[in-house]
Parts: C-alpha cells; sequence; structure tokens
C-alpha cells in the first residue's frame, strides 16, 4: 500500500494541517478522492438504478476493486474515456467488494468488467484490461 502525505499550505506555521491520502488501498475515502481528479462517478446501490434508468446518454460502467491489478491498470483509461467523451457518456465505477449484490444482478465473474448501459439495459460488455481504442471499438456502435 503506497500512502502519500501532503504538506499543508506554507501558511501553516505548526504543520499541524497535514493530509493524508491513500493511493492504491482499500479507503473509501481515498476511492472517492482519487475518483474526483476526472470525469469518473463512485456508484452504490443507493444511487446506480437512478442514474442508469434516467440517464439521457449512454452510461459506461466499470466493476472493480482496489486489490485488483488488472483494474488498477485499466483506471486511466476509464479516466481518459470520461474526459474525452464527457458529452456522449456517463461514466462510472463500481467498486465489486463494497457492492456485491450489483455484481451478482450483472453476473460480474471477473474484473476489471466494463458494461455498457443504454436506456437503463445493458447493451455491451468488455472483460479485462484492454487499451483505450479496444474499449473505444468495442462500444462503438452504441456511442
Amino acid at each position: 500500500m503506497a500512502l502519500i502525505a501532503r504538506r499543508a499550505p506554507s501558511g501553516d506555521s505548526d504543520n499541524t494541517n497535514w493530509s493524508h491520502r491513500v493511493i492504491m488501498g482499500f479507503s473509501d475515502v481515498c476511492k472517492r478522492e482519487v475518483l474526483n481528479m476526472s470525469q469518473v462517478n463512485a456508484y452504490t446501490s443507493m444511487d446506480f438504478d437512478a442514474t442508469i434508468q434516467s440517464a439521457d446518454k449512454p452510461v459506461l460502467i466499470d466493476f472493480w476493486a482496489g486489490w485488483c491489478g488488472p483494474c488498477r491498470a485499466l483506471a486511466p483509461v476509464i479516466d481518459e474515456i470520461a474526459n474525452e467523451y464527457a458529452d456522449k457518456l456517463i461514466v462510472g465505477k463500481v467498486d465489486v467488494d463494497a457492492e456485491p449484490g450489483l455484481s451478482q444482478r450483472y453476473r460480474v465473474m471477473s474484473i476489471p468488467c466494463v458494461i455498457l448501459f443504454k436506456g437503463g439495459e445493458p447493451v455491451a460488455q468488455s472483460l479485462g484490461a484492454v487499451s483505450k481504442e479496444e474499449l473505444i471499438r468495442r462500444f462503438a456502435a452504441f456511442l
């Protein structure tokens, strides 16, 4: 597990205001902070259905876990797609450890598993860590 400590702004003379973040760990705080750096939203069972059903454009969901090496390898690809296709696509992530019910509902047996939803229904799926070009090719017919 990697730990990054950022020193508080130089105006904080006693250095009591340190910000610590776990980057490659299981912390929910970490996951939210990492996801907030891009157009990728973290979904839970509380907001997943409402988002998928009410979306006015396709929704790309990456089912992942913090301990999964291929998931971590795919994360920058998902971030790039989210940023480049923000006008055409909603991009999100579901942590399979935190949301086993969603994983079971969509029969996610292996991760990373990226599912494209359109009109609230899954229309395409990709398994494993692939390049951005390959992922776009697999979902191009629905974008």
